[in-house]
């Protein structure tokens, strides 16, 4: 699979059968491509840094953009590991409405300007 050009990703998870049992997915959501790019056991923090283990540092570090609704650790591993992107959460951490996490570490409430 070309991994080249990746700069917007989107990070969610599914539950799967009955109980609470969930996967981690994530998409490439670039304009120009929207496919599925890996799936995790499990939508935990460490699957998520499985993932960007997976992904590599230089491409991790060409991500222009993070989109998320997961929960807080989940999201606290985005920003960690994709720190210099724009991270766009819906509902996150219960705001109710979009939130931007920009480089320096700070939340602005709202959704952010395009």
């Amino acid at each position: 699979m070309d991994l080249s050009g990746i700069t917007a990703i989107g990070v969610d998870e599914i539950a799967v059968g009955k109980g609470h049992h969930y996967l981690a997915v994530v998409d490439q959501i670039d304009f120009c491509c929207r496919r599925l790019l890996w799936i995790g056991n499990e939508g935990k923090e460490a699957t998520l840094e499985e993932f960007f283990a997976w992904f590599g540092k230089a491409r991790t570090d060409a991500l222009r953009f993070v989109c998320s609704d997961m929960w807080k650790p989940c999201l606290n591993m985005i920003c960690i590991s994709a720190h210099q992107s724009k991270f766009y959460s819906l509902n996150a951490m219960g705001a109710g409405d979009g939130s931007c996490h920009d480089v320096d570490g700070d939340f602005a409430w709202g959704l952010p300007e395009m």
